[in-house]
């Protein structure tokens, strides 16, 4: 793992990225520090160093926590953070929470933040949105349904 090192600043005081470090950054605590202590912006730079090192699916499910973890810490305002990286697994996870806590009724809201904060890329944005639709109706049939009826009418 010496070329690991290598890849951080000298004053990145983490714990060498090793199978628990891996472990730990898939759970969205582990995420919520990170963000508290750094923004989420430097977080997710963070992560960027890291992930090169790490398995694809490991990337995704990484991505997952921290979407979650970035909702949780700094609500609507951090969806700029996000972006498609990893199949969009910060998307997914940030507007699963944010739909889940705020119901349908916020939908073109995130669509809007979407839009404002992604600019050209709000489509990559409103993948998640898809997602986070789903995922408040528990990834069922219906779920799919209402996902795809809602987006279709979605501006941009």
């Amino acid at each position: 793992m010496v070329g690991t090192l290598a890849l951080r600043p000298a004053s990145d005081e983490r714990a060498p990225l090793d199978a628990v470090r891996v472990e730990a950054m898939k759970k969205p605590v582990y995420w919520e520090e990170r963000i508290r202590s750094l923004g989420g912006k430097a977080a997710d730079e963070e992560f960027g160093v890291d992930a090169p090192n790490l398995t694809f699916p490991q990337q995704h499910v990484i991505a997952h926590a921290f979407g979650g973890a970035l909702y949780t810490t700094e609500g609507d305002e951090g969806i700029g953070v996000c972006d498609g990286q990893y199949s969009f697994g910060c998307f997914h996870e940030f507007l699963g929470h944010a739909i889940v806590e705020q119901g349908h009724d916020a939908i073109p809201k995130l669509n809007d933040l979407c839009w404002s904060r992604m600019g050209s890329n709000g489509l990559t944005c409103q993948h998640g949105i898809g997602h986070g639709i789903m995922a408040s109706e528990l990834y069922t049939i219906g779920g799919l349904r209402t996902a795809l009826d809602v987006c279709a009418v979605l501006p941009r």
